[in-house]
């Protein structure tokens, strides 16, 4: 009798400790390390992007020009973006090998974070593989182009509308 009630405690007691892990896995937000990179003035006086709650997400030097150059150009109404040699010369001191990097407008980076729940709640791509950084802004708002950079494997991305 008493080695039968031993096993039911046993039982319980691993479901107990099996549900909570996956609560922490679920739950918990799991910090990405970044590090300041560059800060480059804003495109143009009149450009404000300050209100978007995201960041674009850079893993190489085509993207890059896509976001210096082009972006501007899709944006409603068409705005001047950075000029090309610019946008070159900024490529031209990162290292795409190794890191991918994050250009922020006119905010500071404070955190960046991953769990599943963040991504089901902040996210509205959850049909791809790569993990959404979900992140976390200074306040204040700068006449600044912010750009860090992590380290590259291929799991992340930025969160989707």
């Amino acid at each position: 009798m008493i080695k039968k009630n031993k096993w039911i405690i046993l039982i319980i007691l691993a479901v107990f400790v099996f549900i909570g892990t996956y609560f922490l896995y679920y739950y918990y937000p799991r910090k990405i390390a970044f590090e300041f990179v560059k800060e480059i003035p804003k495109p143009n006086e009149n450009y404000d992007n300050s209100q978007w709650f995201s960041y674009h997400y850079i893993q190489n030097e085509e993207r890059l020009i896509y976001c210096l150059i082009d972006y501007y150009k899709h944006r409603d109404p068409p705005q001047q973006g950075y000029d090309s040699t610019f946008a070159h010369n900024v490529g031209k001191t990162f290292d795409y090998e190794h890191y991918d990097y994050i250009m922020v407008y006119q905010k500071q980076l404070k955190d960046l974070t991953y769990s599943p729940y963040l991504a089901k709640k902040e996210d509205l791509m959850g049909y791809l593989s790569e993990k959404p950084l979900i992140p976390t802004f200074d306040t204040v708002i700068t006449d600044k182009v912010y750009i860090y950079r992590i380290k590259k494997n291929n799991e992340y991305r930025a969160p989707g509308p």
